[in-house]
């Protein structure tokens, strides 16, 4: 793929929107607790969440709920009209987004059944595996579509208070994480990351957008062989961390999470796609995805690309790379 990194503000900034708004719902992997309860960046994002007016805290989970995620769904429409560089444009550009095509970003995200993609906007929310109110909330929004404009812009200016006067030090750090990407031992990390949800063939583009707010976390959208890749600044470098014998525990301990244990299970008898795991446990989109990712870039899973659907299968030779480390700790001379 072709490999670019561009620091778009309005990119952070509604990534920092949906991190206020999910502030100590997220499910967090153990090993993460102790460094995201000292970290500045988590810090700020939860005293930000403490202040919003509760009048705020419930616009935002209207929009940026972790499982509908409507705002960020029409990430890569905003992207196309290069509208992520300040808060005007970012509203402008919504105001002037066509209907359908929000329709359509926000009742059709990653994991949905085959040939769902065609069919109408009712039928696909019917099938997400998301909340019953959050199917509520679409079928509302997808025949509201000017409230949906309106509410959203609002959200937008009244937010952007918050934001603004960390946007300079924000905007220092994306120029610098623009460079740090750029380094080979990144490029590779970001072209796996992303190579894990995208479509394969192509001459696809692959644009890596660091963000200051996501700080941990990632998010992969594709739109007309672009491909979007949001990713923390701090990502590589925590991932990077955990590479010694003290890992071969936390490994265990993700491995013996309850939700990932009964989803490795799954795998092992066939490969699944995003849609069934979750269909198969009773769990929403963002819970799988979660889970999914952690597995994925540990290398506990791996995925394949059929046609219009992501199979995740079963890395036995990892798994069985564990087994071994285990071994020599305890089995193994001195």
């Amino acid at each position: 793929m072709k490999y670019s990194v561009t620091f778009l503000p309005m990119n952070d900034f509604m990534l920092f929107m949906y991190r206020i708004t999910n502030a100590g719902r997220e499910e967090v992997d153990d090993r993460l607790k102790s460094i995201i309860q000292n970290n500045n960046v988590e810090k700020w994002l939860r005293d930000v969440n403490a202040t919003l007016p509760q009048a705020t805290i419930d616009e935002l989970r209207v929009f940026f709920q972790e499982d509908s995620r409507i705002a960020l769904s029409i990430m890569p429409e905003l992207y196309q009209r290069d509208a992520l560089t300040s808060v005007d444009q970012l509203i402008d550009a919504i105001n002037e987004l066509d209907e359908h095509a929000i329709r359509y970003a926000i009742t059709t995200p990653g994991f949905i059944g085959e040939g769902l993609e065609f069919e109408t906007h009712e039928k696909r929310i019917q099938q997400l595996a998301v909340p019953e109110s959050e199917k509520w909330k679409l079928l509302y929004f997808v025949d509201h579509i000017d409230e949906l404009k309106r509410r959203l812009t609002a959200l937008f200016h009244d937010v952007w208070t918050y934001y603004a006067p960390h946007q300079a030090l924000i905007n220092e750090a994306g120029n610098e994480a623009k460079q740090t990407f750029q380094k080979e031992e990144y490029r590779q990390f970001a072209t796996e990351l992303a190579e894990e949800y995208v479509n394969e063939g192509g001459d696809k583009s692959l644009v890596v957008m660091p963000s200051y707010s996501s700080n941990l976390g990632f998010s992969v959208m594709e739109q007309d062989n672009v491909v979007l890749l949001t990713v923390g600044m701090q990502r590589y470098h925590v991932i990077r961390k955990f590479h010694d014998d003290k890992e071969v525990l936390e490994l265990l301990k993700i491995l013996t999470d309850e939700r990932r244990f009964q989803m490795l299970r799954l795998l092992k008898k066939r490969p699944h796609y995003g849609y069934e795991i979750a269909q198969a446990l009773g769990v929403s989109n963002s819970t799988v995805s979660h889970h999914l990712s952690l597995l994925l870039n540990l290398g506990f899973v791996k995925s394949d690309r059929d046609e219009n659907k992501v199979y995740y299968t079963l890395n036995q030779a990892e798994l069985r790379q564990v087994v071994e480390a285990l071994n020599q700790l305890f089995l193994g001379d001195e």
